[in-house]
């Protein structure tokens, strides 16, 4: 009955951490393509921005 009860908390750990898992990958997804796009739209060199509004 121990081992059942070990096995069965094992089992919905490892489901949890899957879904966990998953979740964090789609995340990771999306950051890529808003960075990428963040990319794309920049200038990519720095002395190319304008200067600040303070100057």
């Amino acid at each position: 009955m121990h081992l059942d009860a070990a096995l069965d908390e094992m089992t919905r750990t490892l489901l949890s951490q899957e879904v966990q898992l998953r979740q964090q990958a789609d995340t990771i997804r999306r950051l890529e393509t808003l960075v990428k796009g963040l990319a794309e739209t920049g200038t990519g060199d720095p002395g190319k921005e304008p200067p600040p509004p303070h100057y």
